[in-house]
């Protein structure tokens, strides 16, 4: 019998524990005449504080199968008792766990604190992610409600009803158009079909938009936020995937156009492309925020769009909280976020576990479409403001310079972090004397801000270049460095704000770009990064 009862009570949540009662007691009354009146075998305070508004209540128990339900409406009306009641469970509310299945298996979720920060924020469906990738299978069981609908767009009909210049874009987009290459299934002309045929796209789709809690599979990040499938990526004979650079540029200006709010672009190249920037401009323009993957090399050079200044750069982070050793690192990394053993959704197989800085982006993407979601105002540099100081400190990662790893329930609780932000110079560029330093130092509670340098893509070292300014700066001259007595190399500038001494355990915001002055006619590069770091890391 006793099995049975928490058996019943593990199956159907309990809303109170049994044989049990709080009890506080009114005036002069005795709880040692009401205990022994109600039948209680056990008294005890429920608290230890004396304070006149916590005296007299007391936590009764009971002999084994006891109806308290029964022996509490008896005694409700009893002259020495203020209020009887049940001894009331109480879910964590800091903890959403969705019912799906496979949910158990994704450690990534765990680690940015998912289930508590869905207790906050689940999204909306008015917020858009926009997956420029291979491709999404938006027929696959655990995502196709999620997909985002044109619904200007009558399908099938052959017209372009919205006028955008898109015939039948019901549901997206495919960009591929790469007749020259030695590619496989559909890739030689554009279409209004983004089915992915190779997995990668669906893979980063169902990280940052898998639907939870409909007992299917795994959940992605942004719960009830939509995806929009925008497919720029075809595979090659050979078995690799490619995405090339006017599908890619076409497929970014494609979902600013329509919609999408965020844009995840896991994948990357170590050359600059114009065509590509001239997107990622246009996109910030209209108040996209830009997500990507720093790339698998395990180097200190991070891809493009990576680089861009207006693209959140991603890196990868591991079970232990380290930086994944594939992934590139440097001071243009803005964050970075699991991307070890994933799973996610497939094409050939409905799950697979994949690796890789492709992965870790789609779980920044997801955050910010939580955050996008609950506050709509924000802008891109307000989202990459609070993803960045909400992050945690991570161990043993010199290569990151500083950069946190992804807590999506933080992020979610950051109202105004403090603002550390280099604009200018761009990441990898080349200088012969001085270096004139944009951008902006201030927030909430803002004390100063100093300019230093390191040597290096990823120093551990710091020497002043300017002393600690207590002035904000918006988007302006933060000050002039001098490198015309520096050896040709990489260095990298970092731009730390601080709060007043004692108002935090460690007031502080960080940017780091690296440099390379010029001494011949090399080029050489600049990596700029912004970050925050309030002292609430963990």
């Amino acid at each position: 019998m006793i099995l049975a009862i928490s058996l019943l009570l593990m199956l159907s949540y309990p809303r109170y524990s049994p044989d049990e009662l709080i009890v506080r007691v009114k005036g002069t009354g005795s709880i040692e005449a009401i205990s022994s009146r109600l039948g209680a075998i056990e008294v005890h305070p429920v608290f230890r504080s004396m304070a006149p508004k916590l005296r007299g209540v007391y936590l009764l128990r009971f002999p084994r199968g006891t109806d308290i339900l029964s022996l509490m409406d008896r005694h409700r009306s009893d002259p020495d008792i203020r209020y009887i009641q049940p001894n009331y469970l109480y879910r964590p509310c800091a903890e959403v766990i969705p019912n799906d299945p496979r949910f158990s298996e994704q450690w990534n979720m765990e680690r940015i604190r998912m289930s508590e920060a869905w207790s906050l924020e689940k999204g909306s469906e008015e917020v858009v992610i926009a997956i420029v990738d291979t491709g999404v299978n938006y027929e696959h069981e655990d995502i196709k409600g999620k997909i985002w609908r044109n619904t200007d767009e009558v399908p099938g009909n052959g017209l372009d009803d919205d006028g955008n210049g898109f015939v039948d874009d019901y549901i997206g987009w495919d960009f591929t158009d790469a007749p020259t290459m030695p590619g496989r299934g559909d890739y030689t002309k554009w279409d209004n079909d983004p089915m992915d045929e190779g997995g990668h796209g669906s893979h980063v789709a169902g990280i940052a938009g898998a639907q939870p809690d409909n007992s299917i599979g795994i959940a992605g990040v942004a719960w009830r936020c939509r995806i929009m499938p925008v497919r720029a990526g075809f595979r090659v004979l050979t078995g690799g995937t490619y995405l090339q650079d006017d599908d890619a540029a076409a497929a970014i200006v494609y979902a600013a156009d329509n919609g999408a709010r965020i844009i995840n672009m896991s994948w990357g190249d170590e050359e600059p492309s114009p065509l590509i920037r001239d997107a990622i401009d246009y996109a910030y323009s209209r108040g996209c925020v830009l997500v990507a993957a720093a790339g698998n090399d395990s180097r200190t050079d991070v891809l493009y769009p990576a680089a861009y200044r207006k693209v959140i750069a991603v890196a990868a982070s591991d079970q232990n909280d380290h930086r994944a050793y594939f992934s590139n690192a440097n001071a243009a990394i803005d964050i970075a976020a699991p991307g070890m053993v994933i799973l996610s959704l497939g094409v050939k197989e409905p799950y697979w576990i994949s690796s890789g800085t492709s992965m870790a982006a789609p779980h920044v993407s997801g955050v910010a479409a939580l955050l996008l979601s609950k506050r709509p105002d924000l802008t891109a540099e307000d989202v990459r403001r609070i993803l960045v100081s909400s992050a945690d400190r991570m161990g043993n990662s010199p290569k990151l310079v500083d950069a946190g790893r992804l807590n999506a329930f933080r992020a979610l609780l950051t109202i105004t972090p403090l603002v550390a932000r280099i604009i200018s110079p761009e990441n990898y560029s080349g200088f012969d004397d001085s270096v004139t330093v944009i951008g902006t130092a201030g927030g909430y509670r803002f004390d100063s801000y100093q300019l230093l340098y390191g040597v290096g893509k990823t120093p551990e070292k710091w020497r002043a270049i300017t002393p600690n300014i207590g002035m904000t700066v918006e988007s302006d001259r933060l000050g002039v460095w001098d490198v015309s007595h520096l050896r040709e190399g990489p260095y990298t500038l970092r731009l730390e704000v601080n709060r007043p001494m004692g108002w935090s355990s460690a007031a502080m915001r960080r940017s780091s770009s690296s440099i390379t002055p010029l001494r011949s006619s090399n080029p050489s590069g600049l990596n700029a990064r912004s970050e925050a770091d309030d002292g609430r890391r963990s």
